[in-house]
């Protein structure tokens, strides 16, 4: 990776001082925080394991990996068929759209 892709150390510090700039006005404790993360992420693991059942009931293989970003990705394979999806939103989206098609053949 070339040091003009990626910000330098000066930009990320001075992005971390305004986020915790922003938080301190916002008169949130970092604790809340971190709590409020961990709930979304309880709350999309749940999502992704009732997503992945309902498209293993369709015939679709769904799974989740990290990305080149360190942030997940979806995969979804119907038999000789990859996609790639960014999101569980788009995922999701997908899945209904495949599982309908399926069901009409």
């Amino acid at each position: 990776m070339s040091a003009d892709s990626s910000p330098n150390i000066h930009e990320q510090a001075m992005a971390a001082i305004a986020a915790e700039e922003a938080l301190a006005a916002s008169g949130q404790h970092p604790a809340d925080c971190v709590a409020s993360a961990l709930l979304v992420r309880i709350s999309d693991a749940k999502r992704f394991s009732t997503l992945q059942a309902r498209a293993a009931l369709a015939g679709i293989a769904l799974q989740r990996i990290d990305g080149d970003n360190c942030q997940p990705e979806y995969i979804a394979t119907i038999g000789a068929v990859t996609t790639r999806l960014a999101t569980l939103d788009e995922a999701e989206a997908w899945i209904e759209r495949a599982t309908c098609v399926l069901e009409m053949h």
